[in-house]
């Protein structure tokens, strides 16, 4: 079994889920600002969510963005001293991440065909690449599986590597044996978008227990 992974569970959108997700031994939240997603959240809520849910254990939080600029990116993740941006859209590149990495972010680039290509270009690289599940011109929030063999291609690479797409407690440990650095789970766990299942979380905090 792979030792020293992590675990992020993202599309928190009320302060509940997030202590509930953060109880089951989720390393990071996410918070979704983008606005054609269901979970999305504002930065105004995210904020007050994130109060709470560092009282409820020590967790590291992550913001997703698909359609905001630069700048509305970088002021976001200022307002919420975020420990990650993940930049999910094929649209962004070299030039986000160098930004964001001087502004002291942790960066995640969403795994796309010219992603690698465009990085090793420009020599400036993601902190990890993610890998996600796509369907209908959407690139995440499927519940779709994500092409697996992905991980291993772009950890031979040495890259580090975000799993998401469809992951739950019934595969998870599947999805661990990819070598995936960080496992991502959202609609696996939910009652409806945004709100965790109680029960769901308990059934992955279990795997958890055993897995690490």
């Amino acid at each position: 079994m792979k030792a020293g992974f992590k675990v992020k569970i993202c599309g928190i959108a009320e302060p509940e889920s997030a202590c509930a997700a953060v109880r089951a031994g989720a390393d990071f939240l996410g918070f979704i600002f983008a606005a054609a997603s269901p979970r999305a959240v504002s930065p105004a809520k995210a904020i007050e969510i994130k109060h709470v849910a560092a009282s409820a254990g020590d967790v590291r939080f992550a913001g997703v963005f698909a359609a905001r600029t630069l700048d509305e990116i970088l002021e976001i993740a200022d307002a919420l001293s975020l420990d990650v941006v993940q930049l999910h859209s094929a649209a962004y590149g070299p030039r986000e991440i160098a930004a964001l990495r001087a502004a002291g972010r942790e960066v995640w680039l969403l795994d796309s065909p010219d992603a690698l290509p465009r990085c090793r270009a420009a020599a400036v690289y993601p902190d990890a690449f993610l890998v996600d599940g796509a369907k209908g011109g959407r690139t995440g929030g499927t519940g779709c599986l994500a092409d697996w063999r992905r991980v291993a291609a772009l950890k031979a690479e040495g890259s580090r590597v975000v799993l998401a797409g469809g992951i739950s407690p019934e595969n998870f440990t599947d999805a661990l044996a990819t070598g995936a650095d960080v496992l991502d789970l959202n609609s696996s766990l939910e009652i409806s978008p945004g709100v965790k299942s109680p029960a769901r979380l308990a059934e992955l905090a279990e795997i958890l227990r055993r897995c690490r």
